[in-house]
């Protein structure tokens, strides 16, 4: 939406939920999907529906219910911000991953200004909800700098 909400549809195009900015909901950015999320100790899976907040800083989280359709909002209260430490950007695009190693799901979220990417890992607290650890960052080459860098056998 041209506001930063997100709304679901049918596959018929019928509108389904409309979520928009109010309240403590900021304006949306980027959505990715994280399929079979566990819960309850891995014994109930889901799919969640995530979308970067550029206002709060910060991950909104929904769960697909698979009666009716619709996005139940599983995001933990005491969800921390991504970029708190860091002026120069709030959190903007993101990508979704799941490790086939270790089962656990990660979100990648880049900055809307700045020239870092966070590496965060979602788990559940103690109230089943969805919140997430930073693991690293990720600071990214200024393109500038490196197209005007040295390389070598180039004279």
């Amino acid at each position: 939406l041209s506001d930063g909400g997100l709304a679901t549809f049918t596959v018929a195009g019928n509108l389904v939920q409309r979520f928009l900015r109010s309240g403590n909901l900021g304006r949306l950015i980027a959505v990715g999907i994280v399929y079979a999320f566990p819960f309850g100790g891995g014994k109930k899976l889901e799919d969640l529906i995530i979308a970067t907040d550029i206002d709060t800083d910060t991950l909104v989280i929904w769960y697909v219910d698979r009666d009716t359709r619709r996005l139940m909002p599983i995001t933990s209260d005491d969800i921390p911000e991504i970029f708190d430490d860091d002026i120069s950007g709030s959190a903007y695009g993101l990508a979704t991953y799941t490790s086939p190693y270790t089962g656990d799901d990660y979100v990648f979220v880049s900055q809307s200004t700045g020239d870092k990417i966070r590496q965060l890992r979602l788990y559940t607290d103690a109230d089943d909800n969805i919140t997430f650890d930073i693991v690293r960052t990720i600071k990214l080459r200024d393109a500038g700098a490196a197209a005007q860098a040295p390389r070598p056998g180039v004279g």
